[in-house]
């Protein structure tokens, strides 16, 4: 994206998570209620976890230049909607990088891939790698957790054993309790690959909320109304618009 786009807004019940590519012309500005105002710059990766609420607001640090990335949100059990919010991120060099003499490499933003953990913890684990094929790489999605593959440039097959696979760039594909998964190209592809615990839990969402029943939506309509989600200034006049 390019220029303001997102005013400040509440969140609650989840995690945002943000991911600057390499490739990223213009660095990510993160500000919230807690006292955070950040800027990432390519390859860094940064964890909104809302909990009982937060407000917060990001947006490309040039005005000029595309901020090219992807954002996701990571559901919190019952036992996590409420705790105190919190922002972590990671810049790019801080992130482990898994290579292999073929040329393919890792970059392990959260989670585990063979003997390379990300130092971020999240209250609810998942698994985010940011992959470069070259030939071929490995991942699984274990019996209930579900996996996410999108292709950010190239074209990758996906197998595992039975079933083939092929996405280009801009598609992705929802994987459920797949295992073993090969991802193969014949030239260069990038693609992001998700994965995360299956939570039994009912999900009812509003908006910026998300929650496990009516009446904790309406408590978290309640606590942003009135304030206990934080403030956070108006940057409006600082961008001209």
């Amino acid at each position: 994206m390019r220029g303001h786009r997102f005013p400040a807004h509440p969140h609650a019940g989840f995690s945002a998570v943000s991911y600057v590519f390499e490739d990223s012309a213009s660095s990510l500005r993160v500000l919230d209620s807690t006292g955070n105002d950040i800027q990432l710059g390519a390859g860094s990766i940064v964890r909104t976890q809302a909990g009982s609420g937060i407000l917060h607001q990001e947006l490309p640090v040039s005005g000029e230049h595309e901020l090219h990335g992807i954002q996701f949100f990571v559901n919190l059990r019952s036992t996590n909607k409420q705790l105190a919010p919190q922002t972590w991120w990671l810049d790019g060099k801080a992130l482990p990088v898994w290579r292999n003499t073929k040329g393919d490499s890792v970059r392990v933003a959260v989670g585990q891939y063979q003997e390379l953990a990300s130092p971020l913890r999240p209250a609810e684990p998942f698994t985010m790698l940011d992959m470069d094929v070259h030939s071929e790489l490995d991942v699984s999605v274990p019996p209930d957790q579900h996996g996410f593959v999108y292709v950010q440039s190239g074209e990758i097959s996906l197998h595992n054993g039975a079933d083939t696979v092929s996405l280009q760039s801009g598609q992705g594909v929802h994987l459920v309790g797949t295992g073993h998964i090969r991802m193969a190209t014949d030239s260069r592809a990038r693609a992001v690959f998700l994965c995360g615990q299956t939570i039994h839990e009912t999900v009812v969402m509003l908006g910026p909320f998300v929650m496990n029943n009516q009446q904790q939506i309406e408590t978290a309509i309640q606590r942003y109304h009135s304030g206990r989600m934080g403030q956070m200034p108006s940057l409006s006049q600082e961008h001209g618009i």
